[in-house]
C-alpha cells in the first residue's frame, strides 16, 4: 500500500498541489510550469499515476474528484 511516506517529496507536493486545486478544475498552465518545470500534460500524466496507487491520504471520493480532473486536463493538453 502506498502511503504518504512512501512518496517522494515531489511527489508530495504534486498530490498537495492537485489537491488544493482539484476544485477549481486544476492549476493554472504557468503556476504548473513555473512550481514543477513541466508541461500541464506531463503533471497531469504524473498525477494519474500517483492517483492510481491509491495513497490512502485521499478519501476515495476524492480521489476520485481528482483523478477527474487529471484526466480532463491532461486529455485537453
Amino acid at each position: 500500500m502506498v502511503t504518504k511516506a512512501t512518496l517522494t517529496q515531489e511527489e508530495k507536493r504534486m498530490l498537495d498541489f492537485a489537491q488544493r486545486w482539484y476544485l477549481y478544475g486544476g492549476g493554472d498552465p504557468e503556476d504548473i510550469m513555473v512550481t514543477f518545470g513541466v508541461t500541464p500534460y506531463v503533471f497531469y500524466s504524473r498525477v494519474e499515476y500517483l492517483l492510481a496507487r491509491q495513497p490512502p491520504c485521499l478519501s476515495p471520493s476524492t480521489l476520485e474528484a481528482m483523478y477527474r480532473v487529471a484526466q480532463d486536463r491532461r486529455a485537453g493538453s
